[in-house]
């Protein structure tokens, strides 16, 4: 397991990419281009088990660390990612404390939490590496809890003090939504919820993330704290390259 977890810790500035395509191919790409982490979605993405197995075979033998967002905060979603060897979990819509510590819960092995034991799962070798891997994945396995609505914003600083909670991560599309700012990121109010996220992450010594569609958002994401930054994904970029290379032929 390629775990990032003590860099995330230190708050360390992690590099990341969204894959959505359930494609082992494009995931391989993005692992060797050199990303801190790629996030797996299997939320909004199409895919099952079996894709994801694929795609996380993809990143043996790069440095990329593979973080898996299942569905929901579900004792299920989260045995089998894990088993099949996600370095974290990002967990969508977490509101409450209470449901952070739900999460937190299901990452782990007994007595920390809860998680079904399986020596024989890929993430412990098939029975090879389980005893070490039993061992350390409370300390290896990253835990993300996404802030996607006014609730999760009510409940930030206490979601933000659950020991466990690794990243603090915007979900901007939901939240922009929730809070009927549809994709308005500039917007004045929008930036200063930003603002606010950062602050109180930082202030809890916990890593701050987001997926942002461009760059020119990270140099104020960096400003206020986000260290845990992913700038688009390989279907966007398939279809921003296609759509250019077809305007393009249009007008030769």
């Amino acid at each position: 397991m390629l775990s990032i977890r003590q860099r995330i810790l230190k708050r360390e500035f992690l590099a990341g990419t969204w894959n959505t395509l359930g494609s082992p191919v494009a995931t391989e790409i993005s692992a060797e281009i050199g990303f801190d982490w790629v996030l797996l979605d299997q939320e909004h993405a199409p895919g099952d088990s079996m894709t994801l197995l694929d795609q996380l075979m993809a990143f043996k033998g790069t440095k990329s660390a593979p973080i898996v967002r299942i569905a929901w905060n579900d004792r299920v979603l989260f045995k089998r990612a894990l088993d099949l060897g996600a370095a974290g979990i990002m967990v969508p819509t977490v509101e409450t404390a209470e449901q952070a510590r739900q999460a937190i819960d299901l990452m782990r092995y007994p007595p920390l939490g809860s998680r079904g034991v399986s020596g024989a799962c890929r993430a412990a070798g098939y029975t090879m590496h389980f005893k070490d891997y039993a061992a350390h994945s409370a300390e290896e396995l990253t835990t993300i809890v996404q802030i996607e609505n006014q609730k999760g914003l009510d409940n930030l600083e206490a979601m933000a003090a659950v020991d466990g909670v690794d990243v603090l991560f915007v979900g901007p599309v939901d939240l922009s939504f929730s809070l009927g700012k549809r994709d308005q990121f500039k917007d004045p109010s929008f930036v200063a919820i930003l603002e606010h996220v950062g602050k109180v992450g930082m202030a809890h010594g916990k890593s701050v993330g987001i997926l942002v569609p461009d760059m020119t958002h990270v140099p104020m994401l960096k400003e206020f704290g986000y260290n845990f930054v992913a700038v688009g994904s390989e279907q966007a970029a398939v279809v921003k390259t296609l759509t250019a290379t077809l305007g393009a032929l249009k007008v030769v």
